[in-house]
Formats: C-alpha cells, sequence, structure tokens
C-alpha cells in the first residue's frame, strides 16, 4: 500500500534488532525468546500491510528465530525450533521461507542442548532425505552437521556417549576414505571424541583410548594430508588437558611438558600449526597443581620464562595457574614468587583477577616455616589491600580466610594481631562472606577475649550466626549449618 504509514523499520533494522535479541539470549541464558518473537511479529506484519517485498521474513530471519530457541533456556526449546522447521518444510504453506543446511544445524543444536541426540540424529537423517528429494547439493550434510552430531552425544547423559560419538567419527573417515570430501573429520571432530572419553574415564584405559585417536588423526594426515586433519595446537592441548587430569598416571605433569616440548620442537622447526599458545602452558601448569614438592615451584618459574622466550603472549589464566601451582608447593619463597608473577601480569597490562588475588593469598598463608614472616605478611597485606581497592573485584570468603590465617602463621601473638584479625573479621561479616572456612581460621588466629565478643558467646557453647553475614557464600562446603 503506497500509502502505507506504520511501521517505517527496514529490513536491516529489523536485523539488526533480532541479533540484539539473539546476542542477548546466548550472553544472558535467557529461558524466553518472546523479545525476539515479537520483533519477529513486527516484521510479518510490516510486510503484511505495506507489501513490501524486502520485509519478507527469509530464511537468514526463520534461523536467528531458530537459533534463539536453540540458545534459550527454555525445556521447550527443541520441540518449538522442530516446530518452526516442520511448517519451513510445508510445502503447502507458500508464506514461509524454505529451510537450508543452517536451519537443519540449529534445530540439531535446540536438541543438543536440551541432551536429546536421538532428535539430533533424526534431524540429520532429515536432511538428507530432503537433499535426496529436492536434488539440492547446498543440503547435502557435510562435516559441520556430523560434528554437531558428535556434539549432541558429547553433551548427553547417555552412558555410551563416548562410544556413540566415536561411532559418528569413524563413518566420518570411513566416508572421507571411500572419497566423500564432503565428510572429511576436522580438528574439532576428533577434539570433542578425545574430551569425551576423557572425561568420562580418567583412568589408564580412558587416556589409552585418547591417545589411540589422537594417533589416529595423525595416520590420517600422513596419509592424505589433507588440512583439516592436521593435528594442530588446539588437538594437542586436549592431549595435555586429559594427560594432566588423568588419575591412572603415576607423573602427569612430566607428560605434559613432553608434548610440550614436542610442540615447540616441531614449531622451531617451521610447524607454525603446533606453536604452543597460552592454553597449551596453562594446561601445563595445571598439571603441577597439587604437589607440595618445593622443586616443582622452581620449575614452573623455569616454564614461565619458557614461555616468554617462546614468544607466547600469556592471559590471566596461564598467569593464574602458575601462581596456582607454586602457591600448593612447600617452597620456602613461594610467596615472593607469586608476588612477582602478580607483578608481571601489571606490567603487561594483564588485570589479575580474584583467583590471582587468592592464589597469592594462600601461598602467604600456607607459608612453610618462613625465616621472613614479616615480609611474607607484608606481600599478603599488599595483596588484600589491592584486592580491597580493585573497583571491580571484591575479597571473597576464600580472601578473608585466607587472610586470617596468614595473620596466625605470620604475626606474633599479640593485641596487635588481635586487632588487625578484628578489623577484617568485622569487615567480612559486614560484606556478607563469613563460611565455615573464615571461622575456622578466625579461631586460631584471635584471643579467646576477642573470639567471644566477635561471636557474641564462647564458640564452645555453640554458634548462632546472623545469616547476613553469610548472605554472599554460594560454596555449599562453605555455608554454615545450625
Amino acid at each position: 500500500d503506497e500509502n502505507y504509514e506504520g511501521d517505517v523499520r527496514t529490513y536491516e533494522d529489523f536485523y539488526n534488532e533480532f541479533m540484539d535479541a539473539l546476542e542477548d539470549i546466548k550472553k544472558n541464558r535467557i529461558s524466553s525468546v518472546k523479545d525476539i518473537q515479537s520483533i519477529f511479529d513486527d516484521m510479518f506484519e510490516a510486510y503484511i500491510a505495506s507489501d513490501d517485498p524486502s520485509l519478507w521474513p527469509n530464511t537468514t530471519i526463520y534461523n536467528i528465530l531458530l537459533e534463539a530457541h536453540a540458545g534459550c533456556t527454555a525445556d521447550e526449546g527443541g520441540s518449538e525450533a522442530e516446530h518452526i522447521l516442520n511448517r519451513m518444510e510445508d510445502l503447502t504453506v507458500d508464506t514461509i521461507a524454505r529451510p537450508n543446511k543452517e536451519s537443519y544445524k540449529h534445530v540439531m543444536d535446540a536438541w543438543a542442548n536440551r541432551k536429546n541426540p536421538s532428535k539430533a540424529e533424526l534431524l540429520m537423517e532429515r536432511l538428507q532425505n530432503r537433499c535426496e528429494k529436492t536434488a539440492d547439493p547446498e543440503l547435502q550434510p557435510d562435516t559441520a552437521v556430523y560434528n554437531k552430531l558428535i556434539v549432541a552425544w558429547v553433551k548427553s547423559d547417555s552412558l555410551d556417549k563416548s562410544q556413540q560419538a566415536e561411532r559418528i567419527l569413524n563413518y566420518m573417515i570411513e566416508q572421507y576414505k571411500n572419497g566423500n570430501s564432503l565428510l572429511v573429520p576436522n580438528q574439532k571432530s576428533f577434539i570433542q571424541v578425545m574430551r569425551c572419553y576423557g572425561y568420562q574415564d580418567k583412568t589408564k584405559e580412558g587416556l589409552k583410548k585418547v591417545r589411540e585417536l589422537f594417533q589416529s588423526m595423525k595416520h590420517l594426515y600422513q596419509l592424505n594430508a589433507s588440512p583439516a586433519l592436521q593435528p594442530d595446537t588446539p588437538v594437542y592441548n586436549e592431549l595435555i588437558n586429559n594427560i594432566a587430569f588423568n588419575k591412572g598416571i603415576d607423573n602427569p605433569a612430566k607428560e605434559t611438558e613432553d608434548v610440550l616440548y614436542e610442540m615447540l620442537e616441531a614449531a622451531n622447526a617451521g610447524n607454525e600449526a603446533l606453536q604452543p599458545d597460552s592454553e597449551t602452558f596453562r594446561l601445563v601448569f595445571n598439571s603441577h597443581k597439587g604437589n607440595p614438592d618445593p622443586s616443582i615451584a622452581y620449575k614452573v618459574e623455569k616454564l614461565v620464562e619458557l614461555q616468554k622466550n617462546s614468544d607466547v603472549v600469556p592471559t590471566a589464566g596461564s598467569f593464574n595457574a602458575a601462581i596456582q601451582a607454586i602457591a600448593w608447593t612447600r617452597a620456602p619463597d613461594k610467596a615472593s614468587l607469586c608476588w612477582k608473577l602478580l607483578q608481571r601480569m601489571n606490567e603487561q597490562d594483564l588485570t589479575p583477577t580474584l583467583s590471582s588475588y587468592n592464589g597469592l593469598l594462600n601461598a602467604c598463608a600456607h607459608s612453610v616455616e618462613p625465616s621472613n614472616p614479616a615480609d611474607i605478611f607484608g606481600i599478603a597485606v599488599k595483596a588484600f589491600n589491592q584486592l580491597r581497592d580493585d573497583d571491580k573485584l571484591a575479597p571473597n570468603v576464600k580472601s578473608y580466610s585466607n587472610f586470617l590465617r596468614a595473620c596466625a602463621q605470620l604475626l606474633p601473638d599479640n593485641a596487635k594481631r588481635d586487632s588487625v584479625v578484628q578489623n577484617v573479621f568485622l569487615k567480612c561479616a559486614e560484606e556478607g562472606h563469613v563460611g565455615r572456612s573464615v571461622i575456622a581460621e578466625l579461631l586460631d588466629a584471635c584471643s579467646e577475649e576477642i573470639l567471644v565478643n566477635l561471636l557474641g558467646g564462647d564458640p564452645k557453647d555453640g554458634l548462632k550466626i546472623p545469616r547476613k553475614w553469610s548472605r554472599n557464600v554460594k560454596d555449599e562446603r562453605e555455608i554454615l549449618r545450625k
């Protein structure tokens, strides 16, 4: 209607609104798609009223709607997405856009997110059938579609999900060997199956399976030299991750380092696909966490230098992993080593996180027979004050419990210590972070008189902590019970 004066938004306007709403659903884990559905309804009404063909909701628009249902947290998201796909397939409805391959992938995602891989399998079969029926080569299931199916099994609660994911991978390998280039498995295919086996089975047998998959990928690449099959840094990182957290091997840290050095050797020889990244080093640092051997602290320190000398740009995550690994050791100077790493983060414009500060405070609080307790406590004070002064961070129950432990371990038992402990605990209570560990450290950190004053009675007679003191404690293990 040339006299139409209703909605004046263009296709681009609607598209941008759709994308903003979709991002909101993904970012904030929203349960309802009513906002994005409202935009769709407005667009369709504008198309009908204005008869402007540019406002017709095409396949791109319908795919955004499908992706919204897939990404929302509503239980019915899968069935709603499939209902829309059914209408898109219905040839008796001529006012609706027809599905493309992306449409089916979004509905597969919807079922994967709801842990229903069998539904995802049916969607893949529907796509294959539609491809054959329409003779449209653009609908032929490819690697990306089969990877969606692998992910659907990986996300499921099925006890045999690893075997099911491997079944799909093996089918892709077989098809590729028989000449179907559309189904060449890629790095993501192998990573997902490796991760599934490693997560489900942290024994030697589980790691054996992960290694078999890794070797299978290397063998395929040697035979075909397809870039999609080249084991690259993310694939090696997945291998390192599975080694680091496997409970069936004696020295996972050494094995992760062996893989790291293999990568460095290959990268130095010109294989850029195996250049280690910050995630590689983070995982290697993590493999050392929990080992109290003092030598581990100095090994991690050397690995941090190796990361720098290898031109690997660090992240807050890689620094945090190094700090935590050092903090777990019994090295006498672990607090100063962690403090140096925190300073290096600042020097490299990497903002320390709550995990950074808590790792450092943990190192101070658990210093073993320190010869310089005043220096270590000075580090704890500087770290704690930096954390409290940070505009975006604040101490939590771990921060307070570690600082109180540092007071008990590093300060002389006198009135000054009582004063420090009292002030810190009162602030902790004011901010609602009093948990089990805070109370446990408080019992050792101050005199009985201060303890009774702070808690309103003798702990031996039982504790009755005001609820507001613990209102921000989220960890179930820390919540004080009656």
